[in-house]
């Protein structure tokens, strides 16, 4: 069996601010690696040092360490990333079965080795993340919690709250998704002026530019993936809360309602995979669909802009979604947005009738009319796709790597959080790796 990767963290010199993920994919390496750039063009601010280092510079550039969790993710098919363009280290290999109790030590030693000057840490609610935090309030090291929870929907339970108050009040600054994200942690007990957004972003020029290649060559493109001269585009995991149903529900009356308006109906591609796959099936054949709507299942990170280049609209319709990357990528791709309002991202990246329309997700008759709509001759796609493209280019990797320093900066300077008994006591009995 191969080993984690063994590469010194001392090596990296002074203390470093410590990003971790549960494992690296393509959203994460752009994020980390323009983060990372902009560190090394000298854009990134220089941060003072924590105050145990008496007698040091008071502020100077530190190194930046990425450390991965999980050599493989048990959610997503990615390919596990060549060498990124920072400081990045693997806790364990894809063929380790990357359980708490055997990443949980390792995560320690990692952060004793690297006396961090602050950490980020990718939420606030699983044991790893409960772990990273009971080691930094024990040590007396700021972190931030990256979030994108949005405000709940419905009122959660008061207990659950109360823990999630005192484990959040702790970190000295969060980094979040968008406006609902913002008040959430706002609500959550952390000042506002110590929240940041930008978390949620993908590579936008990697899909801009793949989508307008496949266009250019969209005949041969077409005939090497098999796709439709037209159809609406969905990605996502075959899971309840994407809503597969209803959005085959509504898109089998569309394709009634556009054959008695005299038109070729449009077909669906639906990328993806996962549990509810052969329920998804047979919900298509019920419905009269076979032929209609294409299953190319999971398909890899760079071969998604040519998807979404061919498509003429795009539709996520999940009845609950913290943020939906795949939003910002069809919009970066220029695609117009069919976009669920219990989507967490909707409340910054649709623009009402700009960039596309948004519904209610249990709505199948309005669905179905709006994608009537969309589909239409006289729609203006180029209009709503450019749009959508200048709307989606304020969450890039670059708004990642600001937000983060912003984040990890207002956290040094915050200073180390104070962990009272009740607090030592939760962290302990929440933190079981």
């Amino acid at each position: 069996m191969s080993q984690p990767q063994a590469s010194s963290i001392s090596t990296l010199g002074h203390e470093p601010v410590v990003v971790i993920f549960d494992n690296f994919g393509p959203y994460h390496v752009a994020r980390v690696a323009a983060a990372a750039g902009a560190w090394r063009a000298g854009v990134a601010p220089a941060f003072p040092l924590p105050s145990r280092q008496a007698g040091a510079t008071p502020a100077r550039r530190m190194p930046l360490l990425a450390l991965e969790l999980k050599g493989r993710s048990k959610t997503y098919g990615w390919t596990p990333p060549a060498a990124p363009p920072f400081a990045k280290r693997s806790l364990t290999t894809p063929d380790e079965t990357a359980t708490a109790e055997l990443v949980a030590p390792r995560l320690r030693a990692a952060l004793a080795e690297a006396r961090p000057a602050a950490v980020c840490v990718n939420g606030w609610y699983d044991f790893l993340s409960l772990t990273t935090i009971r080691w930094c309030a024990t040590h007396g090291v700021p972190f931030v919690v990256m979030s994108e929870s949005p405000l709940p929907v419905t009122p959660p339970p008061r207990f659950r709250e109360w823990i999630k108050r005192r484990i959040v009040r702790l970190a000295r600054a969060a980094l979040v998704g968008g406006k609902s994200h913002a008040e959430y942690a706002r609500q959550l007990g952390l000042p506002a002026d110590a929240v940041f957004t930008g978390y949620d972003a993908v590579d936008n020029d990697y899909f801009a530019e793949g989508a307008a290649a496949a266009r250019a060559n969209a005949t041969a493109v077409r005939k090497q993936l098999g796709l439709p001269e037209n159809f609406f585009l969905a990605s996502k995991r075959f899971v309840p809360k994407k809503n597969i149903p209803r959005l085959l529900e509504a898109f089998a009356g569309y394709r009634t309602d556009s054959q008695a308006a005299g038109r070729e109906p449009w077909q669906l591609v639906l990328l993806g995979d996962g549990l509810e796959r052969a329920d998804v099936v047979e919900r298509i054949a019920k419905l009269g669909l076979q032929g209609e709507v294409l299953l190319p299942g999971f398909r890899a990170y760079d071969e998604l802009p040519a998807y979404y280049g061919l498509a003429g609209a795009f539709i996520h319709a999940s009845t609950h979604e913290e943020w939906g990357l795949v939003v910002n990528e069809a919009m970066a791709a220029g695609l117009p947005l069919l976009l669920s309002r219990r989507c967490g991202c909707a409340a910054d990246l649709l623009e009402e009738g700009r960039n596309g329309f948004g519904f209610d997700p249990l709505d199948v008759t309005t669905l179905r009319g709006l994608m009537l709509k969309v589909a239409g001759p006289s729609f203006d796609r180029a209009g709503f796709a450019a749009a959508g493209q200048g709307i989606v280019s304020r969450f890039s990797p670059e708004q990642f790597g600001a937000g983060f320093f912003a984040a990890s900066n207002c956290a040094i300077q915050r200073g180390a959080p104070h962990l009272g008994l009740l607090d030592r006591f939760l962290l302990r009995v929440l933190d079981r790796a």
